[in-house]
């Protein structure tokens, strides 16, 4: 079973809801750690607002185009809570699903095509997300964040059929490095998953309306050998269509 790689489809997340309705475009760019121009992987979003509810949906490829991974994600816009969640790797059929139930959440996972997936559920407990709504919940805590708050979280894994406790908070080391950006890093609540997971930071426009630029940290692609992999990745936000 995958350790936390999915936490952080943290390839999931640049949105900023500016209206009820609307949809935006976003691409990605994913790059080794260890060079910024060793692109890897790129990603094209959309995400659409309508009726109360965030629907985004994903395709990771190649640098050639060759489509290896498919995301589609939607939660409510008043509470950021999960409606759904589905990750299908297209190289391996590793899948992930989460469902919201009357009392809950069904989460499925199955690490490879052909395999029995384990499944579960998980009570729902105040405040829950699923990875592609942490951005936004950052931006509407930003004033409690520059105060130098925590903002502590339940983020359900599909993966492990559970929820995780983690936090987010402002990093003024890397934040007065960064000049015209807001360094935001997330860390587990407890140290064993803390051993799993490294530290993610998220690197936001220091202006309104504090757009998500870069991210390090853990993705959900796998590397060809089937690893979990800490990739930065970079964001471009395209013409929104209203």
């Amino acid at each position: 079973m995958r350790t936390l790689a999915c936490c952080i489809v943290l390839t999931a997340l640049a949105v900023n809801f500016k209206a009820a309705r609307g949809e935006d475009r976003i691409e990605m760019s994913f790059y080794s750690l260890k060079s910024e121009k060793l692109l890897l992987y790129r990603g094209k979003r959309t995400v659409k607002r309508e009726g109360g509810r965030v629907t985004e949906q994903t395709t990771y490829t190649t640098p050639a185009g060759k489509p290896i991974q498919k995301t589609v994600v939607v939660y409510l816009d008043s509470d950021l809570s999960p409606v759904l969640y589905r990750l299908d790797d297209l190289r391996s059929g590793e899948q992930e699903i989460l469902r919201r139930e009357k009392d809950g959440y069904f989460m499925s996972y199955r690490e490879k095509r052909g395999d029995k997936p384990d499944q579960d559920t998980e009570k729902s407990r105040p405040g829950s997300l699923i990875s592609s709504a942490v951005v936004t919940r950052i931006q509407r805590e930003w004033k409690k964040l520059m105060e130098g708050k925590k903002i502590p979280f339940p983020l359900l894994v599909p993966s492990r059929q559970e929820s995780v406790s983690f936090r987010v908070g402002l990093d003024r080391k890397k934040t007065a490095a960064s000049k015209s950006r807001t360094v935001i890093r997330m860390d587990p609540d407890t140290w064993i998953i803390r051993l799993l997971v490294s530290t993610l930071y998220f690197y936001f426009e220091s202006k309104p309306p504090h757009r998500l630029l870069e991210y390090q940290g853990r993705v959900s692609i796998k590397s060809e050998d089937g690893d979990d992999q800490d990739l930065l990745i970079t964001y471009q936000y395209l013409e929104e269509h209203r």
